[in-house]
């Protein structure tokens, strides 16, 4: 996959995370794209990185906690300790 096509749909991953009907599905293609993220172009890395936060933000401010565990966004963050965020 390029960098130009993993970038764009980042981004609508993250439009995505915004409305409640399309959260969990959003956040679960974002976790198998951070198998793309070493040797990823910075930009790239940024956007998953913001990405990943947006969603913690989210789940924390509007989810429950029952949501938390089949959302996927526990392999977010155990990937996430596993790639050096240089930004």
């Amino acid at each position: 996959m390029d960098h130009a096509h993993i970038l764009a749909r980042v981004k609508e991953l993250q439009t995505g995370m915004g409305k409640k009907a399309s959260f969990e599905a959003s956040v679960t293609e974002l976790t198998r794209l951070l198998e793309h993220l070493p040797g990823a172009s910075k930009d790239v890395q940024v956007a998953m990185y913001e990405a990943v936060c947006r969603s913690a933000t989210l789940l924390k401010t509007r989810y429950g906690a029952s949501t938390i565990g089949t959302v996927g966004v526990i392999s977010i963050c155990l990937y996430a300790p596993r790639f050096s965020w240089t930004l």
